[in-house]
């Protein structure tokens, strides 16, 4: 089923301008929710607190096996390479925390 032709230019001239209203309304709504995702992300990032921002370098954790002295690195206990239930050796490194 097709539409009736708009019958005049000023009926267009005003659709196209209802349009790009509203399209910048969007654009400016997008934006500032964006904003507000954004604060909620940076405030419920967990281990961080006001006191250290804006310093640089790296926090000392206190763990010994985090440190960044390279001099005791030890080789690993067994290989790199575990066999997958399908015999194909698969590469795996550490875990997360």
């Amino acid at each position: 089923m097709a539409q009736a032709p708009i019958a005049t230019s000023a009926t267009r001239d005003n659709a196209l301008s209802l349009l790009r209203d509203l399209t910048a309304a969007v654009a400016i709504g997008a934006t500032a929710l964006l904003g507000v995702f954004t604060l909620i992300a940076a405030l419920t990032i967990p281990g961080q607190n006001g006191s250290n921002q804006g310093t640089a370098g790296t926090a000392d954790t206190g763990n010994p096996s985090h440190s960044s002295d390279d001099s005791n690195l030890q080789p690993p206990i067994r290989g790199g390479l575990q066999q997958a239930g399908g015999g194909a050796a698969v590469a795996v490194s550490g875990g997360s925390r």
